[in-house]
């Protein structure tokens, strides 16, 4: 079995190629790739869309909090924080908080630690994302972007 394009760039595989077909080396003869020019700042663009995806997916990716695991993502994080604001005004307040693995119950303490946790994760994803973009500005060269990477 072989590989041909047909006149309108369909692929097929045949045994044996047809009259008016083509191989795909023929093929990228007669349709080479274009030659795309980027500029550094626009490497740098890019590098920084890919650094803030990297940082959205470790940012809503949850946390370990005791033994439990604490979801991250942006619903989530409101609702803590909503709990925590109900724990400052009622230090008698608990509340049943799902996790990933089940209910579990979190007396006022608990929560605003759960809060402050949730917090400093978030913030400290968005710390690196800065630190990083302060790395990509300064670079140089093509080089020196592909080596940076998420820690």
């Amino acid at each position: 079995m072989s590989n041909f394009y047909s006149p309108d760039g369909n692929f097929e595989v045949w045994q044996e190629q047809p009259d008016g077909y083509f191989t795909p080396d023929e093929w990228a003869e007669l349709h080479p790739a274009p030659v795309v020019e980027v500029s550094l700042e626009g490497l740098k663009e890019a590098k920084k869309a890919e650094i803030s995806s990297v940082r959205y997916n470790f940012e809503t990716a949850g946390i370990r909090y005791s033994d439990y695991e604490i979801a991250t993502d942006r619903d989530s994080q409101a609702l803590i924080t909503g709990a925590a604001l109900a724990a400052i005004q009622d230090s008698l307040y608990s509340v049943r908080w799902k996790t990933i693995s089940g209910f579990i119950t979190l007396n006022s303490d608990q929560i605003l630690a759960v809060a402050h946790a949730v917090r400093a994760h978030v913030q400290g994803c968005f710390d690196t994302e800065a630190d990083l973009i302060t790395v990509i500005d300064t670079a140089e060269t093509e080089a020196d972007l592909d080596r940076i990477t998420w820690p």
